[in-house]
Parts: C-alpha cells; structure tokens; sequence
C-alpha cells in the first residue's frame, strides 16, 4: 500500500513502487546533513522491502514516508529514521500528514454513507414504526416490565435474563433412599431442577431498554443531523466523530432488528401465559 496527499486535499492509492522512483523530483540517496525536511507527502507499506532514501542509512524497510525537502528533493525514509535522524520536526510532519489524510478519509467515508441514506432512512423508518415494531415493542415491554407482572416475578424474570437462564424448573425433593445415595457420591443436594417450561427471548426483559436510545436517538436525531452533514466545512474531531458514528451504523440497525425479534418472541402470548402459569417456579 503506498498512499500519496501531495496538497492535504486528495488522497492517490499507488499502485507501484516505480511510481514513486521515476517521479521527477525523486532522489534514492540524500545526505541528511544537507537537507531540511519540508513535508511529509506519502506513506508506504510494502513488500519486498525498499532501501531507505537517507545515504547514512541504506537499510531495506517495509514501511515509511515520502517527503519533499526545502530544495524540492523527494525521497523515502524508513519511519525509524524519521524520529531518530529528523526528530521532533519529523514528528511534526508525520502527525499533520496522518491527521490531513485521516481527514479525507473521513470525509470519504461520510459521504459514502449518505449517498446510501435513503435505504437506511426507509430501513430505520420501518424498524420505528412497521406493526409491532420498535416503539410498539419498547411500549408494550416497558409497560410488562412495570405493570404487568408482580414485583416476584419481575426480579425473577430480570435475574434470568441477567445469567441467560430461559428455562422454568420445578424443584423435586429426594427422599430418604436418594439423598443417602447422593451423599455416598459426595454430593449434599436434596433436590433436583426438572425443566417444566422454556421461556421465548428472556434477554428482552432488559435489552427491550436499548430500543428508545437507539430508534430516538441514534438511528433518529443523530442520523438526521448526519444525512444532512457537510462534510468539507467539518474539522478533524468532528470528522473523526461522523466516521466512527457511519462505521456503526449497519450494527445499530442489526442490533435494533434483533432486539425488536426478541421482544417480538417474549411478548407472545404463550410465552407471557407460561410466565404467569409458572410464576412460583421461576426463582428456582
């Protein structure tokens, strides 16, 4: 990979070595002691290894920069010799070139995803308010969670979700003959849980809560902030922000779907039976 930003603005994929050699400016030797850095303008990663640009140097290096010099020189430097040879200078450079690519990136990144925001608002739009989607099973799970079971049942049913247990168990007591047996084989237990249900989707009884800020906020004000962004007058951190929030973006949808199926499965009316006719069982 040898990427080129020659003004800060455009970001060049090269796709040789040769490319960089047989440009006009380009030097493979240069004396350090004669030169002053002007500008970082490229970054390469490579394979096979290329010689360094520094005559005092010469070492083979898979990765490092190309920069232009004070007297319009241009040649490669492995990044270890950036710091140790340039020091605090190179840094400097190298920093502003990381930052100005990273930027166009960014931006790049920005504006692939909102030329994309059409299908995503269609998408989020029905996620929101399709039948017995997202607001629909946020309501109906928070109002489960609040008013439609006892205080028992509800701590019950949030410590099951809490350690992924969906089942529902009887506890059947052993008799004399069996805890006798139990105790030969080194155990002290005097019951044993037999499965007498199977609940639908129990991690919905908290993760119906992430359903608000993500339909509400994330993939509602945020997004309409985002699909009508300007990405050109925008500066670094902000940018940087906006590309991290686009990089999550397919996540949150396919988080807000997987939520919005297990709700869908707990608030089903065999399940919501099963937890009332089982209420007593379910801290066992």
């Amino acid at each position: 990979m040898i990427l080129l930003s020659e003004d800060g603005k455009t970001l060049q994929e090269i796709s040789s070595w040769e490319d960089i050699i047989t440009r006009p400016g380009y030097h493979s030797k240069v004396n350090s002691k004669e030169i002053k850095l002007k500008s970082v303008i490229g970054k390469y990663r490579i394979t096979p290894k290329q010689p360094c640009g520094i005559s005092s140097c010469g070492s083979k290096h898979n990765k490092g920069y190309l920069v232009v010099c004070e007297n319009g020189i241009e040649t490669n430097i492995g990044n270890k010799c950036g710091l140790n040879i340039f020091g605090i200078n190179f840094t400097e450079l190298e920093n502003r070139f990381n930052t100005d690519t990273n930027a166009l990136r960014y931006r790049d990144k920005i504006k692939e995803y909102q030329n994309r925001y059409s299908h995503y608002e269609d998408t989020i739009h029905s996620l929101k308010n399709g039948e017995k989607q997202g607001l629909w099973c946020y309501e109906k799970m928070h109002w489960f969670m609040t008013k439609g079971f006892e205080e028992k049942t509800l701590n019950a049913l949030k410590q099951k979700a809490k350690i992924k247990e969906n089942g529902i168990f009887q506890l059947r007591q052993f008799d004399s003959r069996e805890i006798e047996l139990a105790r030969e084989a080194g155990s002290y237990d005097t019951n044993e849980r037999i499965r007498i249900a199977t609940l639908s989707s129990i991690n919905a009884v908290t993760d119906y809560k992430k359903l608000k800020p993500l339909l509400k906020d994330r993939l509602g004000k945020e997004f309409e902030v985002f699909k009508t962004l300007k990405a050109d007058d925008r500066e670094y951190d902000d940018l940087k922000y906006w590309n991290n929030w686009a990089n999550r973006l397919d996540l949150r949808v396919q988080e807000a779907k997987k939520i919005i199926v297990d709700c869908t499965n707990f608030l089903n009316e065999h399940n919501i039976t099963e937890i009332r006719k089982y209420k007593t069982h379910l801290p066992n």
